[in-house]
């Protein structure tokens, strides 16, 4: 065969141009061998390629071989599946010539490829079996039992034989070819994580997956049936699908539509023609009538419409405001739970460094709870204030967003001037309590101290309360006025000025 034969046998049988490539290159480095030597003959199987190659009588007339001309004609056979050269070939023996015979359907490739490796190692051919004792083997020497073909024999051919033996577990999956529902491909899986493929054709190919599901299912085995290829129903793709739609109707509606835009045009309306347009320009565009196109320049012309571009316009900004509020609720919740925990951290903060003075002695323990008393309700008219001036923020923020960031810095800056001094004072009470000797004269002396900076912090306290009752009356006029800028005048229309 010369080189476009070749390219035109093989190119129905593999499709792919790298594969392609690769077998003619292959096949005529065979046919570069002596044709006096070797038989070449090519033909296409349902699993791909079979090449035959048969050994002439010119090459076994050479010594040692001639002993094998008995055995003509001697044929191998090279197997290349639709996966070469991705998968390797089979090399098999279609001759019998030794006893026992290689052409039992094993893969001479390995063997192939291990004598071509050693064919200068004498001590490996002798094990192989070529030579015994320095001499070649001959079959004549052995003995014949002729007297055995006295009783009468029949020839019984077994093409069947075990090729490969796996477990069911190692099965990854079960492929059926397309072209040809008789062609199977199993996909294993060994141990040492191998993908191994194999392709066989079963004249009933359906019961042999429902053989190997059935037993797959008794051993505990999940099956799951996997289809690539998605087909859609042919009435929802030809004109037997349109036929059935009353076009009638649609147009009737689009009418209806085009006659409500023009009076109250609204959103809806104009998704329900848009709608309705998209249906005629497919329904004729299916019978192939030019109506489609006067269609498709209604649905142009509606979109380039003022009032439709606005009403469009309007939807999409609404739904930017309403992106918008949701992302300013979360942000307002989210600033107020810190300030809450901000709060409630102060007050633990506070409550453990009271707590630590319980130690003193009884008269001390009575003046610290009183303190204490005085400053958890000192503690809870500022949280009502808080709480009060929180609303007030939060109102404010509706009106003026910086009017908020003012009210958060002053809430801020209230909030360190409350600490600072509650800080303050548990660091004097501190350094009272340090300074304590074991003599009841001062410790007498340091009560008094500290009744002292009781009543110093009760003062302290009553003056920050009138400065915040100052700054909130003056916050509260600044709003007025704000709020009296921010009037809109309205202008009542009568009839009269009709």
């Amino acid at each position: 065969m010369n080189q476009q034969e070749i390219e035109q046998f093989l190119e129905p049988i593999y499709k792919n141009d790298t594969q392609l490539k690769r077998l003619i290159k292959e096949i005529n480095g065979l046919y570069e061998l002596d044709q006096e030597l070797y038989l070449i003959e090519l033909s296409q199987q349902q699993y791909g390629l079979s090449i035959i190659i048969e050994i002439q009588d010119k090459l076994l007339s050479e010594n040692p071989l001639s002993y094998y001309l008995q055995f003509q004609p001697i044929q191998f056979e090279i197997i290349l599946d639709q996966k070469f050269p991705f998968s390797f070939p089979k090399i098999l023996c279609n001759s019998i010539f030794s006893q026992p015979s290689i052409s039992d359907g094993r893969d001479l490739i390995e063997n192939i490829q291990e004598i071509t490796e050693n064919l200068d190692n004498k001590y490996y051919l002798q094990n192989l079996g070529q030579f015994q004792s320095n001499s070649i083997y001959s079959l004549d020497q052995f003995i014949q039992l002729n007297e055995i073909s006295i009783f009468e024999t029949e020839q019984q051919v077994n093409e069947q034989f075990v090729e490969s033996f796996f477990q069911l577990n190692m099965l990854n999956n079960i492929q059926r070819q397309n072209e040809e529902d008789s062609v199977l491909t199993l996909n294993w899986k060994t141990t040492d994580n191998d993908k191994i493929s194999q392709v066989f054709i079963f004249q009933e190919s359906q019961k042999f997956i429902e053989t190997i599901i059935q037993l797959m299912q008794i051993n505990g085995a999940e099956i799951k049936n996997q289809q690539s290829n998605f087909e859609i129903p042919e009435e929802l793709v030809t004109l037997k699908f349109y036929q059935s739609v009353d076009i009638y109707q649609i147009e009737e509606d689009i009418q209806n539509c085009e006659l409500q835009i023009q009076d109250t045009p609204s959103l809806n309306t104009v998704n329900i023609l848009m709608e309705l347009y998209q249906k005629a320009i497919e329904y004729y565009s299916a019978f192939d009538n030019k109506n489609y196109s006067n269609y498709v320049q209604s649905l142009q012309q509606l979109l380039i419409l003022p009032q439709i571009q606005e009403i469009l316009n309007k939807e999409e900004k609404s739904l930017i405001m309403e992106r918008e509020r949701i992302k300013s609720q979360r942000t307002t919740k989210y600033f107020d739970s810190q300030k809450s925990e901000e709060i409630q951290s102060t007050k633990q903060t506070s409550n453990r460094e009271i707590y630590n003075d319980d130690n003193q002695e009884e008269e001390e323990e009575e003046e610290e709870e009183e303190e204490e008393e005085e400053e958890q309700n000192e503690s809870e008219d500022d949280d009502e204030k808080e709480e009060n001036e929180e609303i007030q923020i939060e109102h404010n923020e509706q009106i003026d967003q910086e009017n908020n960031n003012k009210d958060d810095n002053q809430k801020e800056n209230d909030n360190n001037k409350q600490n600072d001094n509650e800080q303050e004072q548990i660091n004097i009470k501190q350094d009272d309590i340090n300074n304590n000797t074991d003599d009841k004269n001062n410790k007498q002396q340091e009560i008094n101290q500290q009744q002292e900076n009781n009543q110093q912090k009760v003062d302290d306290l009553q003056q920050e309360d009138n400065q915040e009752q100052q700054n909130s009356q003056q916050q509260d006029n600044q709003n007025q006025q704000q709020d009296n800028q921010n009037e809109v005048p309205i202008i009542l229309k009568t009839e009269s000025d009709d």
